[in-house]
């Protein structure tokens, strides 16, 4: 028995990259809350656009979209993530 994503490989990247962008938010969430800030919203939504991570921090508000790039982004410390 084949796998059904075989017959579909562009679906399995797709999801793939959602997975990838959740752990993405999720380490970046913690890392915030490490830091002190405090978590009012994730993935909120709008009738026009998404807000990934909406933070509090000595009466700061920080609204984050966070991007995910595979591999050749100096600035990516999530390359191999687990």
């Amino acid at each position: 028995f084949k796998p059904l994503v075989s017959y579909a490989p562009e679906q399995r990247r797709g999801l793939q990259a959602y997975e990838n962008g959740q752990r993405a938010e999720a380490l970046v969430a913690a890392q915030f809350v490490r830091d002190g800030w405090r978590i009012i919203a994730q993935n909120w939504k709008t009738k026009w656009a998404e807000i990934d991570l909406i933070l509090e921090k000595d009466g700061h508000i920080c609204c984050l979209e966070v991007k995910y790039r595979v591999s050749g982004n100096p600035y990516s410390q999530l390359d191999g993530m687990t």
